[in-house]
């Protein structure tokens, strides 16, 4: 008996699954079409901001409903440190909804984002009209995001730049440590703990786990530029730093879900 209500709510998670990957691709080309209509108010970084709450507060609402029909929990632990002028968020990408759980928590920041999303059917208006920042993979990429952190804007950076692999080594891109000890104003790392694994890159949307996912979003201890750059020159910081978080985060994000 135990066993059969076990899969019963599997197979209702899966179908819920199934409907929110509907509700969301709906959602979003409903949105980008409302967004002249919404927007039109502001102009310029205004106009930014006002389409990053909207995606914000759109992704709270899907990610209410992901909660509510029991296909993921999540907590924030320490997200009122978010949201600084010129702070660098650095994060881990376990998952598919790492995105919208971070954006959620901060919805004025920044973004990098995989530059074929500015294109994308569902993302791409949303993306534009918000101003985030597209990887080429270039020093483009890098000026755009010093520019934007000197200004006083909010960045958040997934420094794997996809998610993380089956195998569950984390590998991080030096170039985001870079960004920060140049231009942000103090760099912020969030881990992103996720139990059981799964939404991976090339993963089927249909394999549901047994029980629910869980994220605890938790936000460790602040990190200053200064600090770091007084004691050793750009190059040798960075590539102390970025070593030192690559082992933090793989740490941490094994601990798994964080029990109340």
């Amino acid at each position: 008996m135990a066993a059969a209500l076990k899969h019963l709510k599997q197979f209702r998670r899966l179908v819920f699954t199934g409907l929110g990957y509907t509700v969301f691709g709906i959602g979003a080309l409903l949105v980008q079409s409302l967004l002249p209509l919404l927007l039109y108010r502001h102009k310029g970084i205004a106009r930014q901001l006002a389409a990053r709450r909207l995606i914000a507060r759109t992704w709270r609402w899907f990610l209410s409903y992901l909660r509510a029909t029991g296909i993921i929990d999540y907590r924030y632990h320490g997200t009122e440190m978010l949201g600084k002028p010129g702070q660098l968020i650095l994060a881990n990408h376990p998952s598919l909804l790492d995105v919208l759980l971070l954006i959620s928590a901060v919805p004025e920041s920044n973004c990098i984002v995989k530059k074929s999303l500015q294109q994308n059917l569902f993302f791409g208006g949303l993306i534009r009209a918000a101003g985030y920042i597209p990887n080429n993979e270039n020093e483009a990429t890098l000026e755009a995001a010093t520019k934007v952190l000197q200004s006083g804007e909010t960045l958040l950076i997934f420094p794997e730049g996809t998610r993380t692999k089956a195998d569950g080594i984390i590998h991080f891109n030096r170039a985001a440590v870079s960004i920060g000890l140049r231009a942000a104003s103090e760099i912020r790392p969030v881990v992103v703990k996720m139990t059981p694994a799964g939404i991976r890159k090339d993963e089927p949307w249909y394999r549901i786990p047994e029980t629910t996912y869980k994220y605890d979003i938790v936000v460790a201890d602040v990190i200053d530029p200064q600090v770091l750059l007084a004691e050793k020159p750009l190059p040798v910081a960075a590539r102390r730093l970025n070593r030192e978080l690559i082992n933090y985060f793989q740490e941490e994000a094994s601990h798994g879900h964080i029990k109340k």
